[in-house]
């Protein structure tokens, strides 16, 4: 794919992601009424111990409703997701306009520290209550 492919591609993601999340945005109440029929955590059920998932569903809910601290609350891995969504969509949009910009460290010690922190994260909340609103 040549260099002016690239540009095009990455332009038309600039211009289509901002109305998917818009109109996302838009039906947040449908998602929020959905989010019921969803089943109850089984591990949670069976174990009193929360997975990884735990708390997910109620924090994109959360973040739907723009309680940002509340979602972090839930789980932190919705917010961690939304986080490198943007900012690889603001890398995305720099390249479509002829920038090569990398907002997000491309360093291998970051990637160690992100997969360090996260299951460390997982664990850390069955021990310690305060870092978990489930």
């Amino acid at each position: 794919m040549n260099n002016c492919r690239k540009r095009i591609a990455a332009g038309v993601a600039a211009i289509a992601l901002p109305v998917f999340t818009l109109l996302l945005f838009l039906s947040r109440d449908f998602f929020i009424r959905l989010s019921a029929l969803f089943p109850e955590c089984q591990f949670y059920s069976r174990t009193g111990l929360l997975c990884p998932a735990c708390g997910n569903t109620r924090s994109i809910i959360a973040f739907l409703k723009g309680d940002i601290i509340e979602s972090a609350g839930y789980n932190v891995t919705p917010i961690l997701l939304f986080t490198f969504a943007a900012l690889f969509y603001i890398e995305t949009t720099a390249y479509a306009f002829g920038m090569n910009l990398h907002v997000i460290p491309r360093k291998y010690g970051f990637l160690v520290a992100v997969m360090t922190a996260l299951p460390l994260y997982y664990v850390l909340r069955n021990i310690i209550p305060f870092l978990t609103l489930c």
